[in-house]
């Protein structure tokens, strides 16, 4: 028996996902989360200033509301904030966060 090595070809550019995969990849588990009811929801955030770890849109054209999945300590949470004179964030987490 021989076994044979398929050479695969060398991608171009960066090993890593770009910002766009990672946004799509997130939101996608975020929005399936959602639509599931396994996405639990919080009574606050989930550190104190979660505007200093990574944040992806979800949805930039939707209106009515702001949806943001953030990336913390390796797990994905869900901000929705209403567009509102007085808005209040509700926050879900969504999981774990897939390794790349």
């Amino acid at each position: 028996m021989t076994v044979t090595a398929v050479a695969t070809p060398k991608l171009p550019g960066s090993p890593f996902p770009s910002h766009e995969m990672l946004r799509k990849t997130y939101t996608r588990i975020a929005k399936a989360a959602m639509q599931a009811g396994t996405a639990k929801q919080l009574k606050k955030a989930p550190v104190a200033h979660p505007e200093k770890y990574p944040s992806y849109v979800m949805d930039p054209k939707k209106l009515g509301s702001s949806q943001k999945v953030y990336v913390i300590k390796g797990d994905l949470y869900l901000a929705s904030t209403p567009v509102t004179l007085h808005p209040k964030t509700t926050w879900f987490k969504v999981g774990p966060a897939p390794l790349f």
